[in-house]
């Protein structure tokens, strides 16, 4: 009876604790932050996208940044900004690739020196923001360099971190020098009592008015914008934010709901990553079928992909998960993925001048229908070589 009455509790327990996929319960039982980003998009933002998470915090630790000089006073903008590029420019930055993904109004790389968050005059600072999610447009326009905001117009953003609401506001009310458009066209109006700022068509281009206050961007869009205190949203239009706010306040489906995308969330937060991709399958692209004879069997059989950066004492890793089909086919991966990763480091050899792109060790596991592994390397960018371009190569439909 006791047997019976133990196997029924662990059963609720696993509802309770996480939405179930094919049975079985994750390793985390917690929200962790990649988690609670999800909660923040709605569900339809993953239609025809990438979703990218960064979490701010653990980059920082992982590089030993602090916000905070000797005297415990928090650092300004500046500060930050120089300790980031120098670390960038001298080449030891663990992460910095994941940066390429983050977007002008919370990151620091896409423009980060010019971008609207560097002028604080929209009331929050590049130093408030902790951990940020969006919804890239697709893979061919996400590598570093490839103008991503001009494929880009009608993404969605959203942020944790130490956003005040009245800082904003307050910040709004100085309108000297807004563009004479900008000032014609601002609204302000509330949704679920957070207020909604907006400047006419946000995705509307206005050359001449670039990194402009408010809150102009490269090309010179002024994207609406909500920030709460604590989040922060901005998407095309001021219907993508109140969707946002909606899913945030549970009072719509978000990505949070979709149980692949936490079961990704989950084992990625356990893999300690700084940072990720998260895509479905159907989204892979149909052209470059390889050969398996040259790049080893292909995963296949597979629902949705994670793949992000973490570090350990082992060394610095591609982090991946892969939310498979069902079990056989999970076990199939593992097999698969090992194979992979030997063809790999045969055509990287550890005794050629490419020696830096070697896997030199792995941990894969297997979970029920989840795959996760670390995969050693001195490439930094690893995953997001495998990611882009070798995914016709790596996957399969």
């Amino acid at each position: 009876m006791m047997r019976k009455l133990s196997f029924y509790v662990a059963i609720i327990l696993c509802l309770v604790l996480i939405v179930p996929v094919a049975g079985g319960c994750s390793k985390t039982e917690e929200q962790n932050t990649f988690e609670k980003l999800l909660s923040l998009l709605p569900v339809e933002a993953k239609e025809g996208r990438a979703i990218s998470i960064i979490d701010y915090e653990s980059f920082r630790k992982v590089n030993g940044i602090s916000l905070y000089d000797e005297d415990s006073n928090k650092i300004t903008k500046e500060v930050y900004t120089e300790t980031i590029m120098n670390t960038y420019n001298s080449g030891d930055m663990f992460g910095v690739d994941i940066l390429w993904y983050s977007s002008d109004w919370t990151g620091i790389l896409n423009d980060g020196l010019f971008s609207p968050i560097t002028h604080e005059n929209i009331g929050y600072s590049i130093t408030d923001v902790n951990a940020e999610i969006n919804n890239i447009q697709s893979l061919r326009i996400v590598s570093p360099g490839a103008g991503e905001y001009n494929d880009n117009l009608d993404a969605l953003v959203a942020a944790v971190g130490d956003f005040n609401a009245q800082s904003t506001k307050d910040a709004l009310e100085n309108r000297s020098e807004w563009p004479s458009w900008a000032k014609d066209n601002f609204v302000s109006e509330e949704h679920e009592k957070i207020a909604i700022y907006s400047w006419g068509d946000g995705l509307e281009i206005h050359l001449g008015s670039r990194y402009e206050p408010p809150h102009i961007d490269p090309i010179g869009r002024a994207v609406p914008l909500a920030v709460s205190d604590g989040q922060f949203f901005f998407g095309g239009s001021t219907a993508d934010i109140k969707s946002a706010i909606d899913a945030s306040m549970n009072k719509k489906s978000s990505l949070a709901d979709i149980p692949e995308y936490v079961l990704v969330a989950q084992y990625m937060h356990d893999l300690n990553t700084i940072g990720l991709l998260i895509m479905d399958e159907v989204l892979l692209p149909d052209a470059l079928d390889a050969p398996e004879s040259i790049f080893g069997p292909k995963l296949k059989n597979f629902t949705t992909v994670g793949m992000g950066l973490g570090k350990d004492d082992k060394g610095e890793y591609m982090a991946l998960v892969i939310v498979f089909d069902n079990t056989v086919a999970a076990e199939e991966g593992f097999s698969a993925l090992e194979q992979k990763v030997e063809v790999y480091n045969k055509i990287y050899d550890m005794n050629d001048n490419n020696n830096k792109y070697y896997i030199y060790d792995t941990e894969i596991s297997v979970d029920n229908i989840v795959l996760s592994a670390k995969l050693y390397t001195g490439h930094k960018s690893l995953w997001r070589h495998w990611f882009i371009n070798l995914w016709p190569v790596v996957f399969k439909r």
